[in-house]
Formats: C-alpha cells, structure tokens, sequence
C-alpha cells in the first residue's frame, strides 16, 4: 500500500537517501560495464547481495530480508530476490519525457 510522506517529516526519507548512497559507493563508483548485458548481470548480482546478505550497522547489523522477515515471520524469503521488469517501466516512462518540463519527471498524460 503506497503512503505519501507528511509534511515536515524530514527524516522518512532518510532510508531510501542512505540507500542510494550506499549504491553509488558500493556499486556504481567501482564497476565497469561494457554492455546492457554485462550491467543488468552485475546489477541483479548486487542487488541480491544487497538484499540478502549486505548487514547494515545502521539497521543494527540486519539485512533488508532480516527486517522484512522480523516485521513477516511467515513471509516467502524469495520476496529479496524480486527485480521488476525496469524495461517494461523505461518504456512507459521514456516517451513521456519532456526536457523542458523538470529534472526528470515525465509529462503527465
């Protein structure tokens, strides 16, 4: 169930931004990809390290499958293994966009 963020709740946030910095440290600082192939490899590698084995200290030394399965005992742990199918998100995405309409939001249809 999607859930907006409250105004002035400054620090909800701060998950997905620690996420994306771990990201750009972890991963995309250090790898090369000489092809779409050779990234959606590494990508889908590192994302299922991340997800299944990569203990954070700031979650108290928990993986984001410990969270989920402490807050979801019985919940099937291939639930860390999903990827969406960006491809299918991209196409819907791409020709909506606009570069004089923001940083990188679509037009609205």
């Amino acid at each position: 169930e999607h859930h907006y963020i409250p105004p002035k709740a400054y620090t909800w946030q701060s998950d997905v931004e620690t996420v994306h910095a771990l990201q750009e440290t972890e991963f995309f600082d250090r790898e090369l990809f000489r092809s779409k192939d050779e990234f959606w490899r590494k990508i889908t590698t590192y994302w299922l390290y991340f997800n299944i084995a990569r203990r954070n200290s700031y979650k108290h030394w928990r993986t984001p499958l410990d969270i989920i399965r402490q807050r979801a005992p019985k919940i099937d742990p291939a639930i860390a293994s999903w990827q969406p199918d960006l491809g299918q998100v991209l196409r819907q995405y791409i020709p909506n966009y606009h570069p004089n309409r923001g940083h990188d939001l679509p037009v609205h249809p």
